[in-house]
């Protein structure tokens, strides 16, 4: 009777629970009360309901952004990581293949000290025989011996 009262048909009561049925789950009942309360009226929900999906599109637009620049990034950082990787493997020859050299540089280098050593000590065993070193050089190879004051006198 309240409801007649307040101008509302009994047809008007059937749209109402057919809205009900075809929209509203029965535990949903109460919160589709409480949110058309908040709200006001439906249109009220509906334009509220639209701007929030307005500003969910627009969001989602803004993470489809950054989603396309942090797949950018990886692909860039892949990238470089395969570049490094491949500049790491060469580099790791080239320290293998250095590794394999220095026995023989290192032999390389002993034998010519020791060759360095050698020529010395002839020089030092020259020297010792005449005083000078370079008259017993010349001896040697078969020239006459000139000492080393004659020599001094032509320069």
């Amino acid at each position: 009777m309240k409801l007649t009262q307040n101008g509302i048909s009994e047809q008007d009561i059937i749209n109402i629970a057919a809205v009900f049925e075809k929209y509203v789950a029965d535990k949903d009942r109460q919160s589709f009360v409480s949110e058309l309360e908040s709200y006001g009226s439906l249109k009220l929900a509906i334009q509220e309901l639209s701007k929030q999906s307005e500003k969910i599109r627009t969001e989602l637009g803004s993470f489809q952004t950054q989603n396309r620049d942090l797949n950018a990034e990886n692909q860039r950082i892949s990238s470089s990581l395969v570049n490094s990787s491949h500049t790491f493997d060469f580099m790791q020859g080239s320290i293998n293949s250095l590794r394999s050299e220095i026995p023989g540089l290192v032999s390389i280098s002993a034998d010519i000290t020791r060759s360095i050593g050698l020529q010395f000590e002839y020089l030092e065993k020259l020297k010792s025989n005449n005083g000078d070193g370079f008259g017993s050089l010349r001896a040697h190879k078969g020239e006459e011996s000139v000492p080393i004051q004659d020599i001094k006198k032509r320069t």
